[in-house]
């Protein structure tokens, strides 16, 4: 543990005042990209249908989260050193509680087959509340930035990553209960997954090109100055047996003058490496026998 200023109190500097701002922005992005990828395998076809109940359900609970994460957090006009506008906290509120009960509508809805139009309407309100969310917390964190668009933009990226790596994260270990299903739907989601993060990592470039508009201090990753000391080195000057202590890592860190620092903690911006450790898997010809055994 190192000691920081400000309430960045670890040596990844963390800040405790930011956390809350962190896990309302990583639950908003994952309802409301998982909400457009249900609508998306809902119109197209081809998915079996508990299949896009499951992911309904994913839906709703990550619209619970985000309505408690909302509900408990004190509207403040910083987190740390960031720069919040806290009047938008509370229609926030208001856009995830919609998406909670439409969610839950759309579930509803589903699992009836003669109401196909209800069940689709139901899916674009959910999805356009999503939208409607991640709008509503970009203008919310928008003062340090270049521009609304900055955090606009970062936010529906991240959103279509979470729910494309979701959706098809699950959609790909449905072959392992039915491995004759057809090829199409799957190759679809992977190359919206791949689509996204292109988009994420054009929007990151450009992010990291526009100055921020209200520059803040910050020891976040991509906040801080370069060769920048987490707690300071050893001691050089010492003789004998202290000569040969090594120094204290220096933590490199790259200063970004863009949206992209916004981070509220170490983690928070990047919904892509949050979902960087999930894979596809896909059962091969070495898995058939296990398959047909009933193994899986």
């Amino acid at each position: 543990m190192c000691p920081h200023a400000s309430g960045w109190d670890d040596a990844v500097g963390l800040s405790v005042e930011s956390l809350p701002y962190t896990l309302l922005l990583l639950l908003a992005q994952f309802s409301a990209g998982v909400a457009v990828l249900v609508l998306f395998v809902q119109l197209r076809g081809g998915f079996e249908a508990g299949f896009v109940r499951i992911c309904s359900w994913l839906t709703v609970s990550g619209a619970f989260l985000t309505t408690l994460t909302a509900l408990f957090i004190d509207a403040s006009a910083s987190a740390d050193a960031y720069l919040l506008d806290a009047d938008l906290l509370r229609p926030a509120r208001a856009a995830s509680l919609a998406l909670l009960l439409f969610g839950l509508a759309h579930i509803i809805f589903l699992q009836r087959d003669d109401e196909p139009f209800l069940a689709n309407a139901t899916g674009a309100t959910t999805a356009g509340l999503g939208a409607i969310l991640l709008i509503l917390l970009a203008s919310l964190v928008r003062l340090p930035a270049w521009s609304v668009a900055g955090p606009l933009l970062t936010f529906f990226a991240g959103a279509l990553s979470l729910g494309a790596f979701t959706v098809a994260m699950i959609w790909g270990h449905w072959y392992l209960v039915n491995p004759r299903l057809e090829e199409g739907p799957l190759n679809e989601l992977t190359l919206i997954a791949i689509a996204a993060i292109g988009l994420e990592l054009a929007i990151t470039a450009l992010n990291a090109i526009v100055p921020v508009g209200a520059p803040f201090e910050s020891d976040a990753l991509l906040a801080v100055a370069l060769l920048t000391a987490a707690c300071g080195s050893g001691d050089t000057d010492t003789a004998g047996a202290d000569a040969t202590k090594s120094k204290v890592p220096i933590a490199i860190t790259i200063r970004v003058r863009s949206f992209f620092a916004y981070s509220l903690t170490r983690a928070s911006s990047s919904s892509l490496r949050t979902m960087s450790g999930l894979l596809l898997h896909v059962p091969d010809h070495e898995d058939e026998p296990e398959l047909r055994n009933g193994d899986h």
